[in-house]
């Protein structure tokens, strides 16, 4: 690996580690958005089974509470 040249010195290893930096949020970033849907499928399970046991009022209740909020 060629060293920079720069006023404040070799700067390498900060852009070495700048790049390892990058690589470990992108890896958190990708598991969280798994994790995202995990719990947005979870949820629409939840609904599909308030649903069957007679919980209908409530979750539209909720979801429009939800959407308003938004």
């Amino acid at each position: 690996m060629r060293q920079s040249i720069h006023p404040l010195g070799d700067t390498t290893y900060h852009f070495v580690k700048a790049n390892v930096l990058n690589s470990l949020q992108d890896n958190e970033i990708s598991a969280l958005k798994d994790r995202i849907q995990r719990l947005e499928k979870a949820g629409e399970d939840l609904a599909v089974c308030g649903y069957f046991m007679g919980f209908e009022d409530e979750l539209k209740a909720w979801r429009k509470a939800v959407k308003d909020s938004q």
